[in-house]
């Protein structure tokens, strides 16, 4: 009977632990909405000229954020992660930023995307 409990036990915390571990990197891939209205301050300070061809998803987004990411920032931008994903539907404009760790000073990246044609109308990094 001790066994069985113990072994109740450890299952129930194996399964804890692999629901944390997607939750904290990026498993739920629910998306919001937002207003591109309020970004244009940074589509206008923070241009990006690049095409990334057309999103099919937030997963393919966050791919793709990533490696402009990646391109500018290097390999830190990866402390950045879960990704956040919005959407705004009006404008079929994907927004996409890092986050910080719980007590962490500094910034995240923030990139917005068309979603149709994957035009990049900004990339910037908060501070």
């Amino acid at each position: 009977m001790k066994k069985y409990i113990i072994l109740f036990i450890s299952l129930v915390a194996v399964i804890a632990g692999a629901i944390g571990l997607m939750i904290h990197f990026g498993g739920n891939s629910k998306v919001e909405t937002f207003v591109l209205a309020e970004y244009q301050y940074y589509i206008d300070a923070f241009p990006w000229e690049e095409t990334v061809g057309s999103i099919t998803g937030s997963k393919d987004v966050k791919k793709k954020a990533e490696k402009i990411w990646f391109e500018i920032y290097g390999e830190r931008i990866s402390k950045k992660k879960p990704y956040q994903v919005y959407f705004d539907p009006g404008s079929e404009v994907w927004l996409v930023n890092g986050t910080l760790p719980y007590n962490d000073n500094g910034g995240v990246p923030y990139i917005l995307i068309e979603a149709k044609t994957g035009k990049v109308l900004a990339v910037w990094h908060d501070k």
